[in-house]
This record gives structure tokens, C-alpha cells and sequence, in this order.
């Protein structure tokens, strides 16, 4: 009787130590639930992320034909600008000596487009009329372009390099440059420093 009464002492013991345990990760498990769904009504409360904005395609450019390049097929002074444009930089630094310059009305409205997209200056540069104005435009969009990140750094090279030669601007360092060019033995070193003056 006495073995029974411990088996029962123990079998009582052993059944209330599992019902604290069970009753403790129960109350945890209680508690762990408000944090959770504390943490989901903050993340509700929170406003909502903007919508995806679309990455725009590539404007859709026809491809041009030889015969839109050909030298004796130069567009109209008022022809579209993209025809313009697109026509000028094919031929802006051809190496042919026989390769057309566009008129003085069509350089104004390559400058134009230049304005509107600064990115076009760089090829276009050897086209622009050589005049005081076209200077002063495109030392407004060197200034502009010192920030611009989009602009290659060869941008701002040429650009630099187009004022040093056809402009009153950084005359300074151009007399520097020449200074440093010299004759020997028939050759020129340092020749970047020389090129069209205005």
C-alpha cells in the first residue's frame, strides 16, 4: 500500500510539473503573439511605397538608310531637328575634306538642340558657327554640366578644350600652353597647346 501511495505521490508530482510547463509555454506563447501583431498594425500604419514607375523604352529611332548620309543629300535648313541632328553628327568629325558644313541656319539650330540636350554638344562642337554668341552658349552649358553626372568626363574634356581654342575664355592657360610648345629637331612638343585661336 505504501508503494502505491508514492506510485500515486509520484504519478501526481510528475503530471503537475508537466501542466506548469505546459501552462508556462502556453503564457509565452500568449505574450509572443501581441508582439507579432504588434509588429504587422505598426507595418500597416506605415504608409504605402510608391508605385514602380516604368523605365521608358528607347525612343523608337527608325534606322537610317546610306542614302540619308550621303554628302549631296544635306537636309533643308528646316528640316525636323532629330533629321538634323542626327545627319550633322554622322558627319561632324569626318576626316574627309570634301564632307559638308552645314549653314549658318542649320549650326543655329544644331546649337539649339545642343541647349536642349547637352549630352549632343560633344560631337556636334566642330559644326557650331564660330561666333561670340555660340561661345558664351556653350560656356553656360560647360558651367551647367560641371554637376551633371549623366555627362561624360571626355564631355567636359572637349568642351573645355573647344573654349581653350575658340574663345576668349581660359586665354590664361592657353598662353601657358604655348609657352611650353617648342621646335626641336623639326618636331613640336607639347603641340596640344597649339589650335584655332578666336
Amino acid at each position: 500500500m505504501l508503494n502505491r501511495t508514492l506510485d500515486t505521490r509520484s504519478f501526481l508530482l510528475i503530471a503537475w510539473c508537466g501542466l506548469a510547463v505546459c501552462g508556462f509555454q502556453s503564457a509565452n506563447a500568449q505574450t509572443a503573439r501581441p508582439k507579432s501583431s504588434d509588429a504587422l498594425q505598426q507595418l500597416l500604419l506605415m504608409p504605402a511605397p510608391p508605385p514602380r514607375t516604368p523605365v521608358p523604352d528607347a525612343p523608337n529611332v527608325t534606322p537610317r538608310s546610306r542614302q540619308f548620309y550621303d554628302k549631296n543629300s544635306v537636309p533643308r535648313d528646316d528640316a525636323p531637328t532629330l533629321d538634323l541632328v542626327d545627319y550633322w553628327e554622322h558627319w561632324a568629325n569626318a576626316p574627309d575634306r570634301d564632307a559638308p558644313r552645314p549653314s549658318a541656319a542649320a549650326a543655329r539650330r544644331l546649337l539649339d538642340a545642343c541647349s536642349a540636350e547637352p549630352a549632343k554638344l560633344q560631337q556636334l562642337l566642330p559644326l557650331l558657327p564660330q561666333t561670340a554668341q555660340t561661345g558664351e552658349l556653350v560656356k553656360k552649358l560647360y558651367d551647367e554640366g560641371a554637376n551633371n553626372q549623366l555627362l561624360e568626363g571626355s564631355w567636359h574634356d572637349d568642351v573645355h578644350k573647344w573654349l581653350l581654342f575658340h574663345t576668349a575664355y581660359f586665354r590664361d592657360e592657353l598662353a601657358t600652353l604655348a609657352r611650353k610648345a617648342r621646335d626641336k629637331n623639326g618636331y613640336v612638343f607639347n603641340s596640344e597647346s597649339k589650335g584655332p585661336t578666336a
